[in-house]
């Protein structure tokens, strides 16, 4: 494990924060679920009258996939601006807000994995 010291890797412009988006293919994933949900759907909801229930709960399913996939496709996973860093994780829960002040310590796991230790926070 290498303990990198907190300093500033250059000056962030406030009018272009840093995006750092999903991978492609969950968000593919997500349109492809939402697809096979929506034809599930429209098969018990069409060809299969008895079973109407079904379909409106497929195509329900099939609504909710698309909305995570817009959402996905549309939201970066994170973002870096001069004043803080922002981690947006889910739709569902609330983004998480990071100050610079309030980062003590960067650690580099990994190529793709930094811990960071902030102030107020146990480990």
């Amino acid at each position: 494990m290498r303990h990198q010291p907190l300093k500033k890797y250059g000056e962030m412009d406030n009018k272009q924060p840093f995006e750092i988006k999903r991978e492609s293919f969950g968000i593919n994933l997500s349109f492809a679920n939402s697809l096979i949900c929506g034809l599930n759907g429209g098969f018990f909801l069409f060809l299969l009258p008895s079973k109407r229930a079904e379909g409106v709960i497929w195509l329900g399913a099939a609504f909710l996939w698309f909305i995570g996939y817009l959402w996905a496709k549309n939201t970066p996973y994170i973002r870096i601006t001069s004043l803080e860093i922002m981690i947006f994780s889910s739709p569902i829960y609330a983004p998480v807000f990071i100050p610079w002040e309030s980062i003590q310590e960067i650690r580099f796991l990994k190529k793709h994995k930094v811990l960071l230790r902030v102030s107020g926070q146990k480990k």
